[in-house]
């Protein structure tokens, strides 16, 4: 899938290793045939896509290794059937009124590494209004999308939270069972490379809330976690870009106003994609796998 409209592919540096070579290079395109080839023996009668742009973004998540790839494939599709209540309706309609409320945001440059930079701010989380499902379906249209953008596959993601104004009301909201969800989606079972996640201004009550999703985070997951008592620190500023973060973060970017807004609209623009995604995983075999079981 081309950059998404609007966005900046920035050179990171030639290729050093296989990993880094483009979509289009004949090794990366062996690695998805042959995760096809896996798929089509190991998994016949799961409703699985195998077109090249959804296999690649497992390809790209495990670094051209096929056999954790499929790995991941296998995980992703297990996650979507236990969790069929949150991933059967994906679109983004739904969730304007959350959206507009500017919760959450993607930059359009990416950072120093090349990562496209997430951002999300709680306190725009009314959890009297916006349940926990809803708020994770944010995540997941953003994450969906991103899982087949070009950029997004090579260098992977940085996540930064700003927890101002948590209160027991949002923790109350995420028991067990979401976060057990959660942390699947951030360890081994969605195609995307979280890098690193960055928590401001966490209050005490974080703890309490980083109690329930701890025991579900691998130790690789958990060194990426970086917690911040307060605003962004320079180390994080300098890390991201300065031209790219948010002046209200400590940068000289576009306000997170502006970046939630801009991004609302990429996921409304965006809907007959998402909406494809969703119907893969309902028919009991998707075109592209009919086609291929005729060849």
């Amino acid at each position: 899938m081309a950059i998404l409209p609007g966005w900046e592919m920035t050179d990171a540096g030639g290729p050093a290793e296989p990993r880094d070579l483009p979509n289009e290079h004949p090794v990366v395109r062996a690695r998805v045939r042959e995760l096809r080839g896996l798929a089509l023996r190991d998994l016949p009668g799961v409703p699985i896509c195998l077109a090249d742009d959804f296999l690649m973004a497992f390809v790209r998540a495990r670094d051209l290794d096929c056999a954790q790839a499929f790995q991941l494939l296998r995980n992703y599709h297990r996650w979507r059937e236990e969790c069929s209540e949150l991933v059967g309706d994906l679109r983004p309609g739904p969730l304007l009124p959350l959206l507009a409320r500017g919760y959450h945001g993607a930059l359009a440059r990416p950072d120093t590494h090349g990562r496209t930079v997430l951002l999300y701010r709680v306190d725009r989380w009314d959890p009297k209004v916006h349940s926990a499902t809803e708020v994770f379906r944010v995540s997941l249209l953003t994450s969906e999308l991103l899982a087949r953008d070009a950029r997004t596959q090579l260098r992977g993601v940085t996540v930064i939270f700003d927890l101002r104004g948590l209160r027991f009301g949002h923790v109350a909201r995420v028991g067990p069972t979401m976060a057990r969800r959660i942390a699947s989606v951030l360890t081994d079972s969605f195609p995307i490379k979280v890098r690193s996640i960055h928590l401001l201004n966490t209050p005490l009550i974080f703890q309490s809330l980083f109690a329930i999703i701890r025991p579900f985070l691998s130790e690789k997951m958990y060194s990426r976690i970086h917690v911040h008592s307060g605003d962004a620190p320079q180390s994080l500023v300098d890390e991201v870009g300065p031209s790219v973060m948010p002046a209200e973060l400590g940068g000289e970017g576009p306000s997170v106003e502006e970046v939630c807004a801009e991004w609302t609209q990429v996921l409304l623009g965006s809907e007959m994609e998402l909406r494809r995604v969703t119907s893969l995983h309902h028919d009991s075999l998707c075109p592209c796998k009919l086609l291929l079981l005729k060849d």
